[in-house]
């Protein structure tokens, strides 16, 4: 069905975004009905599988009908030219158009790699070809002053940064954890393993096991260029010289607004254990039940009034 639906993709592209040889009224009707019906139930899809779809393997079918989706210049020419400056004007009806496609799915990716395993070849692979769409300096500056001037339904992936954020904590960890494999399994100075003569060739090609180095290696880079390309375009190293088209202060407005936020759950938390304690040492000195609920602490049993009468339960909520 995916594999269906981005061949579906391509071909809408291709219709759609192609200059036609014949231009009339009835061209142009059947054009924007298609663009306009097309875009939403696309969405529409993609947004629900990319909330639903479980942590294996076969996503990738699905991310690349995204990919394929948000490059519609791909499919308009045989060979399409990078963008640039120059040519980004062509595009940014259909930025401005399909702006949840951008913001609201890269936020849902980024999220998503951040829970799976990030070590894994493929998944290495796919998070290297969303950032490289995402790190060309014209789409992401467009993408950026959509954004803040549109916030209907759109999750703001750039200004705010949380998903990013996430994403490069569990980069980094996995970073470190490979360069440790990496340092262990390293032979030390002055070690010879190799051995010599007829015996040692065929043992090395037969029986030792592989190495797997150069792949751990491999994948560290790919994870460093990816933790760079992230830090320049969510601005989220202070210490790193970026390019980012979004400006510092989002970032700052950002991280205020993250301590503000992390102030207040901690306050909340606090407030929530001293209550608990002081309901469990209520119960122990009455025979009066508090049930934690969504809504607050629910009474259970016999409720004390206030002139030390004994009135029903469950009429108030603490």
């Amino acid at each position: 069905q995916v594999r269906i639906i981005r061949m579906l993709v391509k071909h809408t592209h291709r219709f759609v975004y192609t200059p036609h040889l014949v231009k009339d009224r009835y061209t142009e009707d059947i054009t924007n009905y298609i663009s306009s019906s097309f875009q939403s139930n696309t969405f529409q899809f993609l947004n629900y599988h990319f909330a639903t779809w479980p942590l294996i393997s076969s996503f990738r079918g699905l991310l690349e009908t995204w990919l394929s989706y948000i490059q519609p210049r791909r499919y308009t020419s045989i060979v399409p030219g990078p963008l640039t400056d120059s040519n980004i004007s062509e595009w940014q009806n259909f930025v401005r158009d399909n702006l949840p496609a951008y913001c609201n799915l890269l936020d849902r990716c980024l999220r998503r790699m951040s829970h799976s395993l990030i070590c894994s070849g493929k998944n290495v692979t796919l998070l290297s070809r969303v950032l490289k769409i995402y790190s060309a300096p014209p789409l992401l500056r467009t993408i950026c002053e959509l954004e803040r001037g549109n916030t209907h339904n759109i999750v703001n992936v750039f200004t705010e940064g949380e998903a990013a954020q996430e994403l490069l904590d569990k980069l980094s960890g996995e970073i470190m954890h490979l360069e440790k494999q990496l340092s262990k399994s390293a032979p030390s100075a002055g070690q010879n393993t190799a051995a010599s003569g007829l015996f040692g060739w065929i043992s090395e090609g037969l029986w030792s096991p592989p190495d797997q180095q150069d792949a751990q290696q491999k994948t560290v880079d790919a994870l460093r260029s990816s933790v760079s390309q992230l830090q320049t375009m969510f601005y989220i190293s202070p210490n790193t010289e970026t390019t980012s088209t979004c400006p510092s202060e989002h970032r700052k407005q950002w991280y205020q607004r993250r301590v503000r936020g992390q102030s207040v759950k901690r306050e909340q938390k606090v407030r929530r254990v001293v209550a608990l304690q002081t309901l469990q040492g209520f119960e122990q000195a009455t025979s009066i039940r508090f049930e934690e609920g969504s809504d607050g602490f629910k009474v259970s049993g016999m409720e004390v009034g206030v002139e030390g009468r004994e009135s029903p339960a469950g009429r108030g909520v603490v």
